[in-house]
């Protein structure tokens, strides 16, 4: 979320301060490129998968 706030802030900085107009597409896409810019982040991977057997098992043991 931090980079769809950072990604608003610019464009309200743009839009009120520069007076720059956003077509419906381009306000979309910025936030959408944010989200996928931070999601291959190594932060956002799983800790292991359940293919591999190593996925997390609670405290079962």
């Amino acid at each position: 979320m931090a980079a769809v706030r950072v990604v608003d802030k610019d464009v309200c900085h743009a839009t009120f301060t520069n007076g720059r107009i956003f077509t419906d597409a381009e306000v979309c896409d910025r936030p959408a490129a944010a989200i996928r810019s931070v999601a291959t982040l190594p932060v956002c991977d799983p800790v292991g998968s359940a293919a591999d057997g190593s996925a997390h098992k609670g405290n079962s043991e």
